[in-house]
């Protein structure tokens, strides 16, 4: 049977990935710092998801999503000199998957290599 898909995502649960427990490594930690500056990628993440959902896309690219970002998007942002940085895809799908667990699996994920503590 089919997922039920609902479409637009809403931004209200745009924070929640930033909670009480300790960032699992250094690049959890700078995520989560750029991602309550920038609320705004996640926004375009749902945005160009429910684009790719709509086009019959079942599972698709963060990093194909991450570059559409960074090439309309990248003047927006705030952080460090690479503005949208790579690092961050992983955490971006991940963060997806657990805000819209009915589409769990919608990106590809691997076992993040980095697991030292921030």
């Amino acid at each position: 049977m089919r997922t039920k898909k609902t479409l637009p995502f809403s931004n209200a649960d745009a924070g929640r990935y930033i909670d009480n427990t300790p960032p699992a490594n250094k690049w959890d930690a700078k995520f989560r710092e750029f991602h309550e500056a920038n609320p705004h990628v996640y926004a375009k993440i749902k945005l160009y998801v429910s684009q790719a959902m709509r086009a019959g896309y079942t599972h698709y690219s963060i990093k194909a999503i991450f570059e559409r970002i960074r090439w309309h998007e990248e003047i927006e942002t705030k952080g460090d000199q690479f503005k949208l940085n790579n690092a961050f895809h992983a955490y971006y799908a991940r963060l997806f998957h657990k805000d819209h667990p009915e589409h769990e699996g919608f990106f590809r994920t691997a076992t993040l290599r980095c697991t030292a503590h921030a």
